[in-house]
């Protein structure tokens, strides 16, 4: 399992489902009992007190995250059910995890979820239909993601990407950017700042040739 914080789409028991398959391989087989009850003492299951989240119940989150663990999981269900507010206290440790945590967030509506916690997230949709920006179904290569792809591989030469010759918007970068992470995450921490961080108009080709060059290094 990668230190990515991943946000989950889809019905809550698919995603429940996902999730106990997704930390039983991380642990032995002896766990997998306690796993499917939700009840292993290295798992923290957190969801709203009411119809919105509150500060505390991000308590618990904070309170355990101040001991060191061998692995330890945090799931928060139902994160469109942040504010502002709520979502301001996650942020930085959904996107810098502590040593050995791993940030499993869940929704059903992705489309409410606050762009500052998805900007932090690797998106994984399950059964709803595939509607959001974010998301590159795996039958499409888009013309950007192959470039991107190319130059991980060292098959293309710099010079290719100065002669796009329509201007690259933030989105299609943006979903790009995502559909290269969903199969080699290790590149999440090399391009987040272009998800977070929207260029200015007309900019597009400074984005891409810095994108270019951490890629590079893969």
């Amino acid at each position: 399992m990668n230190k990515i914080s991943k946000l989950i789409v889809g019905k809550k028991d698919t995603c429940l489902i996902y999730i106990k398959d997704d930390i039983k391989k991380s642990l032995s087989e002896k766990d997998h009992k306690l796993i499917d009850l939700m009840s292993h003492q290295n798992i923290l299951y957190l969801k709203p007190s009411s119809d919105f989240y509150i500060n505390d119940d991000l308590d618990l989150l904070f309170e355990q995250t101040k001991y060191i663990r061998d692995l330890f999981f945090i799931i928060i269900e139902q994160v469109d059910k942040l504010n502002e507010n709520t979502a301001n206290k996650l942020l930085k440790i959904i996107e810098e995890p502590p040593k050995n945590y791993y940030f499993l967030l869940t929704t059903q509506h992705v489309t409410n979820v606050l762009a500052t916690v998805r900007s932090r997230c690797l998106e994984i949709y399950l059964d709803l239909e595939k509607t959001n920006s974010n998301f590159i179904s795996d039958n499409i290569e888009t013309e950007l993601e192959k470039l991107f792809r190319d130059v991980i591989n060292n098959k293309v030469d710099a010079y290719k990407i100065s002669q796009l010759e329509k201007v690259v918007t933030h989105e299609e970068i943006n979903q790009a950017i995502w559909a290269i992470i969903k199969n080699k995450p290790e590149v999440f921490e090399k391009l987040k700042f272009y998800l977070k961080n929207p260029f200015m108009p007309g900019s597009s080709k400074i984005a891409l040739k810095s994108i270019y060059a951490a890629l590079l290094n893969i």
